[in-house]
């Protein structure tokens, strides 16, 4: 090999570790670049599934064996009560609520696994007739009586698509089974163990709502990041997630969303403490990116 060969040789291996030396600068180096995304929580979904199929053993129990009549006392109570709300008929509503509170504790002197198993049968109904009216578009007076308001909610929220004869439904079974127990507990007020949500359940509800704002309006559904009234939404919702989830990345999210509702100050605020916090990382570099854009803009406010 010749000398000159022998140059070029070295060049080229000396340019090789240059370029890779940039390309390792380039990726530890934050860049200022807001994500389109804010973080999801992290959901298990075995676990959700072993939630689900205990509660379809109870109500496949409770088909077979009629419970005592505390037990269906507060079943009816619950329906005459579900029939009020879906109709809005405030009056009715609050004489139907106070009878259904009153069911609760003599049904609870059976124990609370037969109060879990009413709970588990009416769930199952509620999806069997959500399900036929997502086929059909046609709300039954099950449906009224088990899910309330909540064929009015989905609409509200933008949460159905027409489609065919009824509607795509955007949650997920594992969601509207979190859905219905959730709205269970809160009108019977049974809201601790064992009747409380697990985090596993709380982190799929909270998951799609993150997804899917509620947005009041006529807002494009498919572009909720745009509205600053869901924005605001988000931020409540991260701050809900937050007390009950200490792994979720709040700080991200509020940064992300305080971004976008054109208040970087508080941006930078929050990002600062969560990069102080989490100097490495899976999500670190992502808050890096997202501290150097809130700091760009917050100079950019400052020159103005």
């Amino acid at each position: 090999m010749s000398r000159t060969q022998k140059l070029l040789e070295h060049w080229e291996a000396g340019t090789i570790v240059v370029v890779v030396a940039i390309i390792c600068a380039l990726v530890a180096v934050p860049r200022p670049v807001l994500p389109d995304e804010i973080p999801f929580p992290r959901v298990e979904q075995r676990a959700l599934l072993q939630i689900s199929q205990k509660d379809a053993d109870r109500a496949s129990a409770l088909a077979k064996e009629r419970p005592g009549y505390d037990v269906r006392a507060l079943g009816e109570a619950v329906r005459l009560y579900g029939a009020a709300d879906a109709d809005s008929d405030g009056d009715r509503g609050s004489s139907q609520y106070n009878q259904l509170a009153r069911a609760v504790a003599p049904a609870l002197e059976q124990g609370a696994e037969p109060v879990l198993a009413l709970r588990a049968y009416q769930m199952t109904v509620f999806l069997r007739e959500l399900d036929r009216f997502a086929a059909t578009g046609v709300e039954t007076t099950e449906l009224r009586e088990l899910g309330g308001g909540i064929v009015a909610l989905l609409r509200r929220s933008h949460w159905i698509r027409p489609e065919g004869k009824g509607y795509r439904l955007l949650p997920d079974r594992f969601v509207l089974e979190a859905l219905f127990r959730k709205r269970w507990n809160e009108i019977t007020g049974l809201k601790s163990p064992p009747f409380a949500l697990s985090l596993q359940e709380q982190r799929a509800l909270y998951a799609f709502l993150l997804a899917n704002p509620l947005v009041v309006g006529n807002v494009a559904p498919g572009l909720p990041w745009r509205c600053r009234a869901a924005n605001e939404y988000l931020l409540r919702k991260v701050g809900e997630l937050a007390a009950i989830d200490p792994e979720y990345p709040a700080d991200i999210a509020r940064g992300i969303l305080l971004m976008r509702t054109g208040r970087p100050k508080e941006a930078v605020e929050v990002l600062s403490s969560y990069v102080e916090r989490h100097p490495d990382g899976p999500l670190t570099m992502r808050a890096r990116n997202s501290l150097r854009e809130a700091q760009e803009r917050l100079l950019l406010m400052v020159d103005r």
